[in-house]
């Protein structure tokens, strides 16, 4: 029997695709998927009308909150505990909505959450850095702005949120977009005095960064 050159061919790449790992972990295996494939919709500023308490370009943290609702902001840790999950991603296999997942990519993400959906880590991280060029300063009553550079030297994407402390009492989360590059966020705070933190996550380690203090009209 003769067989033609593409049935060799997807044989040949059938055999050279790359097993799914026992225990794929966030840092190696799931954040490349959704950073490929997801991200730009389920992060801010969010499009396409995706859920804003459901972010993929975070683990599970709990200082990303909401800043309207200050409800927890849930991370890729509880993907799989969406409805749509198994039904959207899996089954109907429509996200995303033009560029479907592979059956590994599909594989990967399923065997993670059958492990236990484990962040893992790397030995030789390099933390993120941050630094601030202008501010904070005050816009107006209530308002406060800076521009702000996020550097990471491994290439990886990270991920802030600025924590706002009246000194008594939990801290104000005024904004988590905070992001790799060069940016200017605007957030709103109560009148009073606060000692500003930015909290910047790169998917293996956290790292605060003094933003100083700053007295709001």
């Amino acid at each position: 029997m003769k067989i033609s050159a593409g049935i060799l061919l997807l044989l040949a790449a059938a055999a050279c695709a790359p097993s799914v790992p026992s225990e794929p972990t966030w840092v190696d295996d799931v954040r490349p998927i959704l950073a490929a494939n997801c991200i730009r919709c389920h992060s801010p500023p969010y499009i396409y009308q995706v859920p804003s308490y459901f972010r993929l370009d975070i683990y599970d943290d709990d200082l990303f909150l909401d800043p309207a609702s200050s409800e927890p902001v849930y991370g890729a840790a509880h993907m799989s505990d969406q409805e749509s999950f198994k039904d959207v991603l899996v089954t109907r296999s429509t996200m995303p909505p033009r560029l479907p997942l592979t059956g590994r990519q599909v594989d990967v993400l399923t065997k993670w959450h059958e492990v236990g959906e484990p962040q893992g880590e790397r030995a030789d991280n390099a933390a993120p850095t941050m630094t601030v060029s202008d501010g904070p300063d005050i816009l107006g009553p209530g308002r406060v702005g800076l521009y702000y550079e996020i550097d990471d030297p491994d290439g990886d994407i990270v991920t802030g949120a600025i924590l706002a402390d009246p000194g008594g009492g939990d801290p104000i989360v005024p904004t988590n977009e905070l992001f790799v590059g060069r940016g200017r966020v605007k957030f709103s705070l109560p009148p009073g005095n606060f000692a500003l933190t930015a909290a910047l996550d790169d998917g293996t380690d956290r790292v605060d960064v003094d933003l100083g203090q700053v007295t709001v009209p």
